[in-house]
C-alpha cells in the first residue's frame, strides 16, 4: 500500500472518528476541501467540515470501497453512509439509514492532501482524472 493510499484510509478514518486534529494533520496547510456549500481552504475550515453536528440526529460516515492511485492523485470509491444517532425504533444502530455511492479525487503535494474533491458520478471523477493527466 503506497503513502498517498495509507494518508486517505486514515482522513477517511478520522473523519468517521471524529479525529478532527488527526484529520487536519493528513492535509496541507492550503488544502481545498469541496464541499456542498463551497470549498473549506485549510486546516481549520476542513475541521470545521468534518465535524459532526452534535445536535442532528443522523450521523455521517464513509465506506471505502476501493482506492487507485494514479500520479499525485488517488481515485477513491466509497460509499457514504448516514447513520441514527438514536434509532427511531430504539434498536441497534447497525444498518444505515440512508446510503449513496460517492467518488472522488484526492490531490497529493509534498506527501499531504492538497485537494478533496467528492463526484456523484464517478464518470466525472474520471474524467478529471484523465484531463489532469494529459495536462502533463
Amino acid at each position: 500500500m503506497s503513502e498517498q493510499e495509507r494518508a486517505v484510509r486514515a482522513f477517511v478514518e478520522a473523519f468517521n472518528e471524529q479525529q478532527l486534529e488527526r484529520l487536519a494533520s493528513l492535509l496541507d496547510p492550503a488544502a481545498e476541501i469541496q464541499t456542498r456549500r463551497g470549498v473549506a481552504i485549510g486546516r481549520e475550515e476542513a475541521k470545521a467540515w468534518a465535524r459532526s453536528n452534535p445536535d442532528g440526529a443522523l450521523v455521517q460516515r464513509l465506506e471505502l470501497d476501493t482506492v487507485s492511485e494514479r500520479g499525485n492523485h488517488v481515485l477513491v470509491d466509497l460509499r457514504r453512509q448516514w447513520h441514527w444517532r438514536e434509532p427511531p425504533d430504539g434498536g441497534e444502530n447497525g444498518e444505515p439509514a440512508d446510503e449513496s455511492p460517492l467518488s472522488l479525487v484526492a490531490t497529493f503535494r509534498d506527501g499531504l492532501i492538497c485537494r478533496w474533491q467528492p463526484f456523484e458520478d464517478r464518470d466525472r471523477a474520471l474524467a478529471l482524472l484523465a484531463a489532469t493527466t494529459a495536462a502533463r
